[in-house]
């Protein structure tokens, strides 16, 4: 048996944080992440880096801020406006980890370009949604599609919710995962340690989920969010115009939110329940004692929240707080919690630590390891950066920066908002323009400046009402 771990990455897509029953849900069930917390350690401050899919998954690839890495929005468009992958010039996970040894496969997810490069990135097995969609093709199936709340969001007819009659295999994420589950029996007696990657593009919207599962759930029964009804009056007017013109959500009613949140329970606990698999195949196969398994998501989702629906140009926690468990057994300890301030940056040099190797260049994460061995960290700063620069089809910059108490959000062409994450959790009430909280808005302003030049953000010299004027270039 290798002396290195391996190590099994679940990623999923658009989990909130408090969809996780480890994490305080008490409607959504999830027993196999809840199983995995107790026995390993969670993160109650993890964020994602954007909340937008392709630059937050090249900073867990690349351990780099997107200022740094250059992939700024996701990566599906015809006419990018913007880079569209990750220079081969900077070295990602899956690259380190196959050139020390180890067995690599990706599953699921990619979107950190197209999935025809995975190969050369590192990855000696891919499975991609290009095969199920063949398998489908080849076998002529049709499937139905019942109960759709839909509007006219990037395509007509968006579908937000609905109920299919797939089962099974004929639905893409228990199908993944079970040629996830063929890899990992086949590779269980190798001398080499595997490292494998299995990505759900779900519990993304739609929430379209097999009749099964959506029988779990009433949607009569699903409580809202306390923001459900936030009329965004002080925040900027970019919310309101993604609420009323561009996701068209505002209009949904109390019982089409509940619909909306009943289906994405029952597509959380589908992937729980897949991903629980895996773990208890780990168990049967004997991996489990030297296998790291973190669980994590790339972002989170609004879903209702303040009346909004996906992501979108907002810093709202909804978006950017993200579920994060780690077990490796006989290094993390069992049922622990970890509430440093983190971001997915941070997730590559910690998995390069992990397996004892090196980073082969500066990164602008830092190992959470010696969290992970119980310890502190003495200089870990109490605050994150987080930057947003666009959808796909156009650019728009959003920059911020969340402290355990407060969260400062800068537009630099509307007005900023600012939220006591102690006293209104569910940032209703922007303080930016309140003349009592003037002292901590000119706190988190300096914060920002610091952490864009740390970060070498081409907006620390062009900002508005950021920093004072400085010489002309």
């Amino acid at each position: 048996m290798s002396s290195q771990p391996n190590i099994l990455i679940l990623m999923v897509d658009q989990l909130r944080y408090d969809a996780c029953g480890c994490f305080g849900s008490t409607v959504c069930q999830t027993p196999n992440l809840d199983r995995l917390a107790k026995e390993g350690m969670g993160f109650t401050n993890a964020f994602a880096s954007v909340p937008l899919c392709t630059p937050t998954r090249a900073s867990f690839w690349s351990g780099l801020w997107p200022s740094h890495h250059g992939v700024l929005i996701n990566t599906h468009w015809r006419k990018p406006v913007t880079k569209q992958r990750l220079d081969r010039s900077v070295p990602i996970l899956s690259e380190i980890l196959k050139k020390s040894g180890y067995q690599t496969a990706h599953f699921g997810k990619w979107h950190v370009g197209p999935d025809s490069e995975m190969s050369a990135r590192g990855f000696d097995h891919v499975v991609t949604r290009t095969d199920f969609q063949t398998r489908l093709q080849s076998e002529r199936k049709e499937f139905e599609l019942r109960d759709l709340i839909t509007r006219d969001y990037i395509i007509k007819d968006y579908p937000f919710a609905g109920v299919t009659s797939a089962e099974g295999e004929d639905f893409f994420e228990i199908w993944l995962c079970r040629r996830a589950e063929e890899w990992l029996r086949s590779h269980a007696s190798s001398d080499q340690p595997f490292f494998c990657v299995v990505s759900t593009p779900g519990p993304h919207p739609g929430y379209v989920v097999p009749e099964s599962y959506a029988a779990r759930y009433d949607p009569a029964q699903m409580p809202l969010w306390p923001n459900v009804r936030d009329d965004l009056r002080d925040k900027p007017a970019v919310h309101r115009l993604y609420r009323d013109v561009i996701a068209q959500c505002g209009d949904l009613s109390d019982d089409e939110w509940r619909t909306c949140i009943a289906r994405y329970y029952a597509f959380v606990s589908l992937i729980d329940e897949e991903y629980g698999r895996l773990l208890a195949l780990l168990d049967e196969l004997d991996l489990s004692e030297n296998t790291l398994a973190l669980f994590v998501s790339d972002h989170g989702d609004l879903i209702g929240a303040h009346q909004l629906f996906d992501k979108g140009p907002m810093m709202y926690d909804e978006q950017l707080h993200i579920p994060l468990v780690v077990r490796w057994p006989g290094i993390v300890p069992n049922g622990e919690q970890c509430d440093a301030m983190i971001t997915f940056l941070d997730l590559m040099p910690t998995l390069v630590e992990a397996a004892g190797l090196s980073l082969p260049r500066p990164v602008d994460g830092r190992s959470l390891l010696p969290f992970l061995h119980g310890e502190t960290i003495a200089d870990w700063p109490d605050d994150i950066y987080l930057q947003y620069s666009g959808e796909g089809i156009s650019l728009y910059s959003v920059r911020a920066v969340r402290s355990r108490r407060y969260k400062y959000v800068y537009y630099p062409y509307d007005q900023d908002e600012l939220y006591d994450e102690e006293e209104d959790p569910w940032e209703m009430h922007n303080l930016a323009n309140e003349p009592e909280a003037g002292p901590i808005l000119a706190e988190m302003k300096k914060r920002m400046v610091c952490w864009m030049e740390r970060a070498e953000d081409v907006m620390v010299d062009w900002n508005v009402n950021l920093t004072p004027k400085r010489r002309a270039i």
